[in-house]
């Protein structure tokens, strides 16, 4: 997950790069020495993730050998890639890292957060069951991740619900099964439970085998071979699938009725998979696995027609943009299966052209692929885990394409807002899966009570009569990530175990995470009216300059300095740059920063300025081609020389403002230590003695510097600002 494995084309040499230069990242020597003096430098900024200092960078633009380009990289040569600093030859295997991980929103999760998550999420099935639950109510529970990754929540969901099935061989001594004599009775129960009770579906192939081996190693016998699992981890996207009904009807809308032919095949192929799958989950624990390998390969031979249908018809959907070439599509599909003869050959064309691409899907037909699970009687699973990608609404265009955000809306009804995170709609589909009084916990992003994305997730869950029962509204994660979550717990019932928020009782939970059962709807206050907005958000981190000249970033303060003294007129368009960052760290909100800002200017008028634009057409341009999908996407990729957020408004209201008998801030001019813009808003946050700032005049203070908000404080509600 989030590395690949290639092979060098040419002598490669690790060196540590990428988020705070931990990971070592190997640099093609014979290409880059191809380039020449600062196009280097460049390169290893933008397809390394490494970027200089000038006494780094200096050897590196002179070198014209490998030899002393290797050399020139020596001090920051990563061993873990290089062991004693030797480049390694072509034809090399490497592992190279990727943005998987960071497009995705995807990250690892340690078990002091999957232990307590996982049992909170299984007190609700533990509690029905009792503490006098045979040993056969355990093992028919139902447990899945349906962002399974590594494995890490499936691997403690089988350690709890092991430790509950011995419980359970105490309380029924008679039903207690031979132990092999190389396994205890804890690894024995663990076994078990991971071929009849676990479950789990990721996008990612090799996150599959991850799994796999993560349980392989939970489950490990001496003289046992490894569990069987292929029937039970699969690859797939979990929020795109159609259910049986929905693939008799050969549509993704599920008020159409089914078609006479159609319906008894998907029925009778489905029914005759869940029955080999039955074989599979209760084989004894020496069945050998050949023999549970045929039994799987019988099992996909009977659904794959009924996949594959599946998959045409979501093809149908996600091959055209607009809602009359998508019914046409899929008209054809079903022409393909209904007709005399089926055209096989068609539907599995489709089936291929919809996974490739830079948009490809992996369909997952939930109730196809695991029908023991919603045949029961209030079907469903006892408990859904994990942590689900967070990705900004924003987001999801440029990295899955707009048929996937069509896709969204068509599924979890009232998800329109654009800024809807993508996890909302794990905690929409987690609840669809779940049986009546199952309950999730899942890891959310810490926005994931408020605005759009409240409004698409937890509002509507409350809204369907599901319960609140546990929540951490704050939790900074464990380990390098710097991100900060909440975990939530629901249960698919009006009624839930005792309500608890940060472990402090509480009355009740709404979807605002408040202690509260009255939902809540915020309002604007009229008296901000005119007086409080929303900075400006550059979106493109290549409009800043920052001190070391971060990747992606427009370059260094000491590029920025070279540029103003090339022409000075590049001084006009570069102002101090104030962000989160400086807020919540700098106790006097002092910048670091500055940002290039041709505010509204039109293009033509920003090409006076062609240092600059050379700049923001390199360094954000590229990633807002890749916008669209609603209109102030669209605008963000047809303006790209301008902020994603300017809020003209706010630099309307507060031009007539005066301060401190300063009525005109200048743009910044070079590298001092203070200019006017920045000495008035550190007057402003540490004056007066009540500790209270006038908006107004703050705001004023603010039209010189630019209110950067990629990385936004949460404030406490008691701070006064």
């Amino acid at each position: 997950m989030g590395f690949t494995v290639d092979v060098a084309e040419s002598r490669v040499l690790a060196i540590k790069a990428g988020k705070n230069n931990r990971t070592p990242v190997f640099v093609a020597l014979d290409e880059l020495l191809k380039r020449k003096g600062k196009d280097r430098i460049k390169d290893l900024k933008e397809n390394v993730g490494r970027s200089l200092t000038a006494a780094q960078a200096k050897p590196v633009e002179a070198v014209a050998t490998v030899d002393d380009l290797a050399a020139a990289l020596d001090g920051i040569v990563d061993e873990r890639g290089s062991p004693r600093h030797v480049a390694a030859s072509p034809g090399t295997p490497i592992l190279q890292p990727t943005d998987e991980r960071r497009r995705t929103g995807s990250h690892y999760t340690p078990r002091s957060l999957t232990q307590p998550i996982v049992a909170h999420a299984l007190e609700p099935a533990f509690e029905r069951l009792g503490p006098d639950a045979t040993p056969e109510q355990i093992l028919d529970l139902k447990v899945c991740d349906p962002a399974m990754g590594s494995g890490a929540f499936l691997v403690e969901a089988c350690r709890a619900i092991a430790t509950r099935l011995v419980k359970a061989w105490e309380r029924w001594p008679e039903t207690r099964p031979v132990i092999p004599p190389d396994e205890d009775e804890e690894l024995h129960a663990r076994r078990l439970v991971a071929q009849r009770c676990l479950y789990g579906v990721d996008k990612n192939p090799r996150a599959v085998d991850l799994a796999k081996l993560s349980l392989w190693l939970a489950t490990l016998a001496k003289d046992h071979e490894f569990t069987f699992l292929d029937h039970a981890l699969k690859c797939g996207d979990s929020l795109v699938g159609l259910t049986p009904a929905q693939i008799a009807a050969a549509n993704w809308d599920s008020s159409k009725p089914g078609l006479p032919l159609l319906r008894p095949l998907v029925a009778e192929h489905v029914a005759e998979a869940d029955r080999a799958r039955a074989e599979i989950r209760l084989a004894p624990d020496d069945t050998m696995r050949a023999i549970q390998e045929q039994r799987h390969t019988r099992v996909e031979t009977r659904l794959s027609p009924v996949r594959l249908l599946g998959d045409a018809v979501i093809a149908a959907f996600f091959s055209a943009d607009k809602a009359k070439e998508r019914e046409k599509t899929r008209a054809d599909a079903e022409s393909w299966f209904s007709g005399h003869q089926p055209r096989w050959d068609l539907l599995e064309h489709a089936s291929r052209k919809l996974r490739q691409g830079d948009f490809g899907v992996i369909p997952f037909h939930w109730r196809v692929e695991f029908p023991e699970v919603f045949k029961r009687s209030n079907g469903g699973f006892d408990a859904i885990v994990g942590n689900p990608p967070f990705l900004g609404g924003a987001k999801i265009w440029p990295n899955f394409g707009g048929a996937y955000v069509d896709w969204l809306k068509s599924l979890h009804a009232n998800t329109g807002g654009k800024g809807v995170n993508l996890v909302a709609h794990f905690l929409r589909r987690s609840i669809g899966l779940l049986r009546g009084g199952g309950a999730f916990g899942l890891i959310a992003t810490n926005t994931v009570a408020q605005g759009d994305t409240r409004n698409a997730g937890l509002k509507q869950i409350c809204a369907d009569n599901c319960t609140i029962f546990r929540v951490v509204r704050k939790l900074r994660w464990p380990g390098d990530a710097a991100v900060v979550v909440s975990v939530v717990h629901v249960v698919k019932s009006k009624i839930g175990p005792p309500p608890l928020i940060d472990d402090q009782p509480v009355e009740a939970i709404n979807s605002m995470l408040l202690p509260t059962p009255i939902e809540m709807e915020p309002k604007p206050l009229r008296a901000n009216q005119g007086v409080c907005f929303r900075g400006s958000d550059t979106y493109g981190t290549g409009f800043v300059f920052t001190k070391a000249g971060d990747a992606d970033s427009a370059g260094s303060i000491a590029d920025m300095e070279a540029l103003i003294a090339k022409d000075a007129r590049n001084a006009e368009r570069i102002m101090p740059f104030l962000g989160g960052r400086e807020l919540s760290n700098d106790p006097r909100h002092l910048h670091n920063r500055y940002a290039i800002n041709f505010a509204d200017l039109s293009l033509s008028d920003a090409r006076r300025w062609p240092d600059l634009l050379e700049l923001v057409e390199r360094n954000v341009k590229p990633k807002r081609d890749k916008l669209g999908g609603y209109s102030v996407a669209e605008r963000r990729r047809d303006y790209w020389w301008q902020y994603g957020t300017y809020t003209p408004a706010l630099f309307n209201a507060v031009a007539p403002l005066k301060l401190g008998g300063v009525d005109k801030f200048e743009p910044v001019s070079g590298g001092g230590e203070m200019d006017h813009a920045e000495e008035a808003v550190g007057q402003l946050i540490v004056a007066g003695g009540d500790g209270t700032v006038d908006l107004q005049v703050a705001e004023h203070a603010l039209d010189a510097v630019t209110l950067f908000v990629e990385d936004p404080v949460m404030l406490d509600p008691h701070t006064a600002i």
